[in-house]
């Protein structure tokens, strides 16, 4: 019988969520600057180490504060969200890889996260309405 879910936690979904955001954002930075094959290999298995405690904590936000009436559209906007920035960003970040060289890919993808991280933390701080 597993126990994963039953397993309690020490610190809430936001700050979980926080804290892999900023684990992902900060781990792409370097990877504009890794000398080779192996060590962006390495860089990208570390930064890529937060993108599903990122996803569940922002799946489980959005099971709290969405009222269980609107639920369902809640996530959905949450998934739209997430492919739409997905859809956007990998042309995107083609055309800078293109143009620029592979150090700008890079860049955006860490622009893009510290403006995630920025709404991110800016919200946690946001007044209940």
């Amino acid at each position: 019988m597993p126990v994963v879910a039953a397993r309690s936690r020490r610190v809430g979904p936001p700050t979980r969520l926080l804290t892999a955001l900023a684990a992902m954002v900060f781990g792409t930075a370097p990877l504009a600057v890794v000398p080779g094959l192996w060590s962006m290999a390495a860089g990208i298995l570390v930064a890529g180490l937060g993108i599903a405690v990122t996803l569940v904590g922002s799946y489980s936000i959005a099971q709290v504060v969405v009222p269980v009436e609107h639920r369902t559209e809640g996530v959905t906007w949450l998934t739209t969200a997430t492919s739409a920035g997905t859809a956007l960003g990998a042309p995107l970040a083609g055309h800078l890889l293109d143009a620029f060289g592979s150090a700008a890919g890079f860049l955006l993808g860490f622009a893009a996260g510290l403006i995630a991280l920025a709404v991110t933390g800016l919200g946690r701080r946001a007044p209940a309405a």
